[in-house]
């Protein structure tokens, strides 16, 4: 997957522009998630993050630490103040997805000399970041959002807005397991060291992407493995070496943790736990999904099979929807949805390539174009409302 940004300037405008964007739009969102009642995810880690400079401790278990270890770094420097940490880590971290998600959409647009290349780049970057599932076709509003939707875009929660820039990061590295390119030495070297870098960073934030893609990976390697197709094991090797300890070492810390929660086999558990309706959970996964399902079955052969990247993707999606719908954590955390979580990260991911994927196409006029456009601009609508709905709160 091609991820360089042509040097122009049309390139460094359109980037400022999106990060004035993202600084415009999401600093007042943070800030309204930041001040929102006790109990809320900022809250619960602003506490913990407090916990810790106090006592040198958390209060509960906590081994997606990312976050709050960064909320702690930087608390010295701000004299304490751990909601302006909150924030600028937060924003940090939107600034992060809409660049990469950048550099992702710009070398496939479609008329590349267009003047209008950079600013539809970024304005499409900007829009991956809100777009949310059609709550409207099952006559739903923006406030069902976070009832058996997977609505990737979660204001509220601090370490999913920061796991999302690094799942993206995991997933070019993964590409590049299944499209390996000769290196020199330290060009090798420094792959590996990404690798290792990235893979921790992301368990560290949340580890729910890496358990979905790295099941699919080892699957589509194995499989061209026996096309025989090239695959860097080297990179895959450092991948799974990085992941699997810091899985045991987290898996770790919740047995360790005295309440009685396991991971078990129960089918659509997780959703009856938290009294979701069950007949209505095709639909919902469908207008979550609405725009790369129907991306997929309008153009299949071109858009999927022809395209490792995507069909990547939707590996990722299959694994972690597996997860989602089949196992869950018994005992006091079986309302988090720790199995879940995945499923989101991968939707996004699949959104992503799904977009990026028919802007590589448009010039060849594919005749379902126009309705995926149409459908995706509905995405965008729905996400526009969910939006408005959490700033007000």
């Amino acid at each position: 997957m091609t991820t360089g940004l042509r040097p122009a300037w049309t390139d460094g405008s359109a980037l400022l522009a999106l990060l004035l964007a993202v600084v415009a739009l999401f600093v007042p969102m943070t800030q309204a998630m930041i001040v929102e009642d006790i109990g809320t995810d900022y809250y619960d880690q602003i506490l913990d993050a407090r916990s810790v400079l106090e006592t040198g401790r958390s209060d509960v278990p906590r081994p997606n630490l990312l976050f709050n270890r960064l909320l702690v770094l930087l608390a010295w420097p701000l004299n304490g103040d751990l909601a302006t940490a909150a924030l600028i880590v937060s924003v940090i971290a939107y600034g992060l997805t809409a660049v990469m998600l950048y550099a992702w959409l710009k070398p496939v647009w479609p008329w590349p000399q267009s003047p209008w290349a950079a600013w539809g780049s970024a304005a499409l970057a900007l829009s991956l970041i809100v777009v949310a599932p059609l709550f409207f076709l099952l006559g739903q509003s923006s406030d069902q959002a976070l009832n058996g939707y997977l609505t990737f875009s979660l204001y509220h929660n601090p370490t999913t807005l920061l796991a999302k820039p690094l799942a993206l990061a995991q997933f070019a590295l993964a590409v590049r397991v299944l499209r390996p390119q000769a290196q020199k030495a330290a060009e090798r070297m420094a792959m590996l060291l990404a690798a290792l870098l990235v893979t921790a960073l992301s368990m560290a934030a949340k580890f729910s992407f890496t358990v979905a893609l790295l099941p699919a990976l080892v699957l589509l390697a194995l499989w061209r493995a026996w096309r025989r197709g090239s695959v860097d094991w080297g990179l895959l090797l450092a991948c799974l070496a990085t992941a699997l300890p810091l899985l045991l070492a987290q898996y770790s810390v919740f047995a360790g943790s005295g309440d009685g929660s396991r991971a078990t086999i129960d089918f659509l558990g997780y959703y009856r736990a938290i009294g979701e309706d069950l007949s209505l959970l095709p639909l919902k996964w469908l207008a979550s999904l609405a725009f790369p399902v129907c991306m997929c079955l309008l153009l299949l052969r071109r858009a999927v099979w022809q395209d490792q990247s995507l069909l990547l993707s939707w590996l990722v999606f299959g694994v972690a929807w597996a997860q989602a719908v089949l196992l869950v954590e018994q005992g006091l955390r079986i309302e988090h949805g720790n199995f879940a979580w995945g499923a989101l990260y991968a939707a996004f991911v699949l959104f992503a390539l799904s977009l990026r994927r028919l802007l590589s196409m448009l010039r060849g006029r594919p005749s379902g174009a126009p309705l995926l456009l149409a459908l995706y601009g509905l995405h965008i609508l729905a996400g526009l409302d969910w939006f408005a709905f959490n700033l007000r709160g």
